[in-house]
């Protein structure tokens, strides 16, 4: 399947592209990459939490991603973890980040509650967090947050940290009018 560009122009409104290194094993950045090459009105945003290492031909279950580099997916948490990942990150974009996620501390990535706790308490121990700050402060990034798949995350994350915000991954649809405020499940 061969990939589209960006319009130069978008008439949809759209102004915010959402890419991670997981998605297609780095694919999804390099492509991103090269779509925004120059466009300053789309805000873009990754993340950090996953190093693709390389591996064998094969090796690796690709999962639902076709035409993947060989590469194996590590969870790393850490100081040096996070800013590897962002380091990573933006050689495959070539271009800066507006938005960095920390991405999957849950329990659908991590088997339990337990697990995503665990993960939680690297990024918060470990020095994860402390680096997505330095990032910020130092103007490398506009915001930090989170990128998960379910909302307990989000809430314990707000008890050990100060995110900016968070992506909660395919959960409801909201629209909000004068009277009224109405949400139903993402399809």
């Amino acid at each position: 399947m061969r990939s589209r560009p960006l319009p130069r122009r978008s008439t949809s409104g759209l102004r915010h592209v959402d890419v991670a290194a997981l998605y297609g094993r780095g694919l999804a950045e390099c492509r991103a990459g090269k779509a925004l090459s120059g466009r300053t009105d789309v805000m873009l945003s990754t993340k950090v939490g996953r190093l693709l290492i390389s591996c064998a031909s094969r090796a690796q279950d690709s999962g639902i991603y076709v035409d993947v580099p060989d590469v194996r997916v590590a969870f790393d948490y850490s100081y040096d973890g996070v800013m590897r990942s962002y380091e990573a990150s933006l050689k495959r974009l070539g271009r800066a980040v507006d938005i960095l996620y920390v991405h999957d501390v849950d329990a659908s990535a991590h088997g339990d509650s337990t697990g995503a706790d665990a993960r939680i308490a690297e990024l918060v121990d470990g020095g994860g967090w402390r680096a997505l700050i330095e990032l910020r402060a130092a103007g490398d990034v506009r915001a930090i947050g989170a990128g998960v798949n379910e909302v307990r995350a989000c809430l314990r994350l707000l008890e050990v940290a100060d995110p900016d915000l968070f992506l909660l991954a395919g959960r409801l649809l909201c629209s909000t009018s004068r009277r009224r405020t109405t949400c139903c499940r993402a399809v």
